[in-house]
């Protein structure tokens, strides 16, 4: 026992001695504990692996609370005096106050609690000056949750100029964009899973959800609109939060979604997000059954075939309905759930996160961790939310993970099974679930991910959906911002070791380029973490170096982008050049050389690319 801790023990047992003599309801300060007489009182800190989060007991009879924790008393209990339960737990970052002298990362000093044993009072000195309730959860009377950044500072709605016209704002800096870019994406046959961008999306989807620019990240933003700010809100924006679906209005400060948000609370934010994330998947699965429809003859317009098309766009002017649109289709969806993946499993863990606020005699209750107001499944309006969530991730998660990764390998387990000489070994080769692995619209599937792998590691697709599920878990599990970047560097540690001893993809090139990703990946956990654990934050030298390592990639995306312009462009003015009758020929002459008994479907741009993505059809499937 040091002499700090000699010293406040003395002191408590000096206010349990001054407090005892005073009468018995007399109530304990804010962060005292009331002995079993209920007529002495003690610091919180001398209970047993202290649970109320109490440094100590100054001689001013004050507690100091741990930063990063809230502190607070339920109407609910009993308020008979010295009966009152202090529930203690962590707050989400960035809700409750911090100690005005100390970095928010540095634990060594806390909150001094008020004697008074009034939430208001509390509420005053726990939570940030927009904030109460518990864990401070809830937006101060008169303010609302800010629509553009995740979790920022609640905004006083009615007086905000950007407020008045939130909604404006939203859709031209969220929904137009959304809808250009889904427009681009289905005329431009756009598919981001052939290979040079895989290990970009993977990274970038993954320093999005850092939130790295914030007042609470590594890139300290204090929201007072700086220009140089700006700028660089402005470049992540563009090269990093466009890949999760998320475009221009966090380079603005908060904003409400309306003037009058009194309705709407965190978890109706989180939940209009998660169900922005949706909205390009439905438009894409609504415009593949219309396709299915006419296919079917069951529309007005009879079914129209068109077998000799290459270019998506050509062939839907002459035919309206074919096979290369959806095959443009089916790329766009491809893409944009890739973009959704992490956006959704996001929100989801915001809407399912939990946290416990404990009590010095063992007593707890779950709280929902962004509505600390609602009690965990206990809130009708909750349950609603997680049913709607848990649904869609079911089905939009869990399956496609789970198929990549055992696709193609069960189908050969099926073939194996099917050729042994062990009767109960053939019978379950026979099972209805292996069927469906061997069917063409099952395999195209798996072919739109795994195409840029090598047969043998094809299964790499799933590990890198796999990746992200397990970051966005660890994130929202780790309370601690510098063990969870601590966390992200072993995982990518781990990735990038299985990525060099496989070597899974067909071009070396891109091998060596999703190494540097996965390396550039541990290089900004290693910051984040050294970032966290300083206690003069902001450092401007470490912010610095967390920015240019963290941006390095964003080079690569430059460069790639504006090959790829430049290589489209110049093969269109080739075509354009080109005698049309030639490519109709070439065309014919490579339908002619197929057997009579299949049929093909594109959904490339060219012949060259024809050979490689080529899907054949039994010709008992009508097409």
């Amino acid at each position: 026992m040091n002499c700090v801790q000699l010293l406040s023990i003395l002191v408590s047992l000096c206010v349990a001695c001054v407090l005892g003599s005073e009468e018995s309801s007399q109530c304990c300060p804010t962060g005292f504990v009331p002995s079993q007489s209920r007529k002495n009182c003690f610091c919180g800190s001398m209970v047993p692996k202290n649970p109320l989060h109490i440094l100590d007991c100054p001689d001013d009879y004050q507690a100091v609370l741990e930063n990063g924790f809230w502190a607070g008393y339920f109407e609910s209990d009993n308020e008979t005096c010295n009966e009152m339960l202090l529930y203690v737990g962590r707050c989400p970052v960035g809700f409750c106050e911090i100690d005005s002298n100390k970095s928010q990362f540095s634990w060594d000093r806390g909150l001094n609690l008020p004697r008074s044993t009034s939430n208001e009072e509390i509420t005053k000195v726990v939570c940030s000056h927009t904030r109460t309730g518990p864990l401070c959860g809830q937006c101060r009377q008169g303010y609302g949750p800010g629509i553009n950044i995740f979790l920022a500072d609640c905004v006083h709605c009615e007086t905000d100029n950007l407020s008045q016209v939130g909604w404006l704002i939203w859709m031209v800096m969220e929904i137009l964009p959304l809808i250009i870019s889904l427009v681009v994406v289905l005329i431009g046959n756009i598919n981001l899973l052939k290979g040079p961008l895989n290990s970009y999306l993977l990274y970038a989807q993954i320093i999005n959800a850092l939130f790295p620019i914030s007042k609470y990240g590594p890139i300290y933003d204090a929201g007072t609109g700086d220009p140089r700010t700006v700028i660089m809100l402005t470049i992540f924006s563009i090269c990093f939060s466009t890949f999760g679906l998320q475009f221009f209005s966090i380079v603005l400060p908060p904003f409400c979604i309306s003037p009058n948000i009194g309705a709407f609370d965190q978890l109706d934010i989180i939940m209009l997000k998660f169900g922005v994330g949706i909205f390009p998947l439905a438009v894409l699965l609504l415009i593949l059954l219309g396709h299915w429809c006419f296919k079917q003859g069951a529309c007005v317009r009879p079914r129209i075939a068109c077998r000799e098309c290459v270019s998506g766009i050509h062939c839907c002017r002459r035919c309206r309905v074919d096979g290369c649109f959806a095959g443009s289709v089916t790329n766009a969806l491809t893409t944009f759930y890739i973009l959704v993946f992490t956006r959704l499993l996001i929100y989801t863990g915001g809407i399912f996160n939990k946290s416990e606020v404990v009590s010095y005699n063992g007593n707890s209750k779950s709280l929902v961790t962004f509505q600390g107001s609602m009690e965990y499944f206990g809130n009708p309006r909750h349950i609603a939310y997680c049913i709607v969530s848990m649904v869609i991730v079911v089905i939009l998660v869990i399956p496609p993970t789970l198929f990549l990764l055992a696709y193609p390998a069960l189908p050969r387990l099926q073939s194996i099974m099917a050729e042994s000489k062990n009767k109960t070994l053939k019978r379950l080769s026979q099972l209805g679930a292996f069927a469906y692995f061997t069917k063409s619209w099952m395999q195209h599937f798996g072919d739109l991910f795994q195409s840029s792998y090598r047969n043998k590691y094809r299964f790499f697709a799933g590990i890198e959906l796999l990746v992200r599920i397990v970051m966005v878990i660890m994130w929202h599990v780790i309370e601690s911002r510098d063990s969870a970047y601590m966390w992200l560097g072993i995982l990518s540690t781990t990735l990038l070791v299985t990525h060099c001893i496989c070597w899974p993809r067909m071009k070396p090139w891109i091998n060596r380029l999703d190494a540097i990703m996965y390396g550039n990946l541990i290089v900004v956990a290693i910051l984040g973490s050294s970032i966290y654990k300083q206690s003069n934050y902001p450092n401007h030298r470490s912010t610095l170096a967390f920015t240019a390592v963290m941006l390095l990639p964003a080079t690569y995306l430059v460069v790639y982008v504006g090959w790829e312009i430049q290589h489209r462009l110049r093969r269109h003015c080739k075509k354009v050049r080109k005698n049309p009758s030639i490519a109709v020929n070439e065309r014919t002459s490579f339908i002619s050389s197929l057997p009579p008994s299949t049929i093909r479907r594109y959904t490339y741009e060219d012949t060259d690319d024809a050979r490689r993505s080529l899907e054949l059809v039994s010709s008992h499937e009508e097409y």
